[in-house]
């Protein structure tokens, strides 16, 4: 009995939150777009060192902290990216990268995953092989590989440049 009213006093106090706090809906929603970021990524495939296989464009907004994931699948093959911005001051972030890739053929399957961090400005672009040249070679037995352009704009300016 203690505990479910334990529960339910808690309960009704989150509930509450909002009715103390002294920020509007719209103050807070300025504040989150303050420090929101525009995670910029051109994906593609490079075979034989020049021909590009495949390419992609990916705009994903986010709050640093908070993880965007990426995802390319196709029959045999499973690539899973996350990238999570941490700002550590007003233009320099640090990126984290998390891959994690599966393959499966007739004599099994495969895992591999990696974890980078990289300290970049805010519209530095890096490059990112969330593969491995080696990983790639290997496994398809030729020069193919994949490679990620990133980069990080804040959202604000991002959003202005696209209206202009």
């Amino acid at each position: 009995m203690i505990r479910k009213s334990t529960v339910l006093l808690c309960l009704i106090l989150l509930a509450a939150m909002p009715l103390f706090s002294d920020e509007t809906n719209e103050e807070t929603l300025a504040r989150i777009l303050k420090d929101a970021v525009t995670i910029s990524v051109h994906s593609q495939i490079v075979m034989h060192e020049e021909e590009n296989g495949w390419e992609s464009e990916l705009t994903k907004v986010t709050i640093p902290g908070r993880t965007v994931t990426l995802l390319f699948e196709t029959e045999t093959e499973k690539l899973s990216i996350e990238l999570t911005p941490f700002k550590v001051d007003e233009s320099t972030y640090m990126l984290t990268a998390v891959s994690n890739f599966w393959h499966e053929s007739g004599e099994g399957a495969q895992f591999r995953s990696s974890f980078k961090s990289i300290k970049l400005e805010k519209d530095e672009l890096i490059l990112f092989y969330p593969l491995g040249l080696k990983t790639q070679e290997a496994l398809l037995g030729g020069s193919l590989h994949m490679e990620l352009g990133i980069k990080i704009i804040p959202y604000e300016r991002a959003t202005e440049e696209q209206t202009e």
